[in-house]
């Protein structure tokens, strides 16, 4: 089965394009109390307005909020090459100023974390059905592990307080059920099972 196919034109970002510095924060919380969420900063050179949000014709639209960046790191060693995969994040915010355009890119659980919404959870449905539909219809590329679709919830419960996104509900589920969400290198939001 085809998971994604991406059309469209992208942007490729060169060294000499880049601000003040990069920073790139990964954490993991082997415990299950939170869920960090992996953080890209880093700025763009805007000394010629090439990001100018009054002229229509400037390189502003690609970088818009919510679009994907593909963050990667190329090591050049005496026998050639290596690039490093880090991961697919969600640009979640940009500041511009008259040198630079700073962003902030975030893992694709940025999404969940700003989407308020019950999650229902049905003794019918599995753990692994449940967030196959959800991040479908989020449009979060992911990859299930065949065991989240041997999880079954133990009662029809819907999360519906409106103070819990959807990082908060998924966090609940990890910690009862043992089904984790983390993102991987590849680009996917991964579902996976606690051993």
């Amino acid at each position: 089965r085809i998971v994604e196919i991406e059309v469209g034109a992208s942007l490729a970002l060169s060294s000499t394009v880049l601000g003040e510095s990069l920073s790139y924060i990964s954490e993991y919380d082997p415990l299950g109390i939170s869920c960090p969420i992996s953080e890209l900063d880093f700025s763009l050179l805007n000394v010629e307005g090439e990001y100018d949000p009054d002229n229509p014709n400037t390189l502003l639209s690609k970088v818009e909020k919510w679009f994907p960046l593909t963050l990667s790191f190329t090591v050049y060693e005496e026998t050639g090459q290596v690039t490093v995969p880090m991961g697919r994040l969600y640009i979640t915010e940009r500041k511009g100023t008259d040198t630079l355009l700073k962003i902030t890119a975030q893992d694709a659980r940025a999404i969940l974390q700003s989407t308020y919404t019950p999650i229902a959870l049905k003794t019918t449905e599995s753990i692994g059905l449940m967030y196959e539909n959800l991040l479908t219809e989020l449009g979060i590329p992911y990859v299930i592990e065949d065991g989240a679709y041997e999880v079954m919830p133990d009662a029809d419960v819907t999360m519906d307080d409106q103070d819990r996104d959807l990082l908060t509900q998924s966090l609940y589920i990890q910690q009862y059920y043992g089904v984790r969400l983390r993102p991987g290198r590849d680009g996917f939001l991964h579902v996976s099972v606690d051993a």
